[in-house]
């Protein structure tokens, strides 16, 4: 009979820990300076914001917004973010730390998710397809995401951070 740990590596799970931090907004502007100071002290995030009215690319620190259909899109700067529309939800992540907020009855709640090696959980990564439809915007990527697992009555997925943009233009 094989033992727990060995049917855990067979599936490829690995063990890990998960921390994290919440911290509420009641303002979108002052939420959309924090996600920019967040930026500048981790440049290599890479993710996406949803807007009231569009969805803006995070790649490499550098916001980028669409344009017209099959245009390449539009740099602009995090400063700019309040600018550019309602903030309504969105991610940013590297391989160490992810960046999640949603807006709620509260205001927005910004969670940050980092691994920690306490090994309390266990994590697979998974890769859920960019929009690829041609001729609307640039391919942008496919979304990588480390998923977490927790053992309760066999093992169940509990949360989910986005890791990096894979390929895309």
């Amino acid at each position: 009979m094989k033992t727990i740990n060995e049917l855990i590596a067979a599936e490829g799970l690995k063990p890990c820990g998960l921390t994290h931090e919440v911290t509420l907004f009641q303002d979108s502007r002052r939420l959309a300076r924090t996600l920019g100071e967040l930026v500048a002290e981790y440049p290599d995030l890479q993710g996406w914001l949803a807007m009231q009215s569009q969805v803006l690319i995070v790649r490499a620190g550098i916001l980028f917004r669409p344009t017209r259909p099959g245009a390449p899109m539009a740099r602009e700067r995090f400063d700019n973010l309040s600018k550019l529309g309602f903030l309504v939800n969105g991610e940013l992540g590297n391989g160490q730390v992810s960046f999640q907020w949603h807006q709620n009855h509260e205001g927005w709640k910004l969670v940050r998710l980092s691994d920690k090696a306490d090994g309390q959980h266990w994590y697979d990564e998974v890769i859920h397809l960019g929009d690829q439809r041609k001729g609307l915007q640039p391919t942008q990527g496919n979304l990588k995401y480390r998923r977490y697992w927790r053992r309760d009555q066999g093992f169940v997925p509990f949360a989910a951070r986005l890791i990096t943009i894979e390929g895309g233009e």
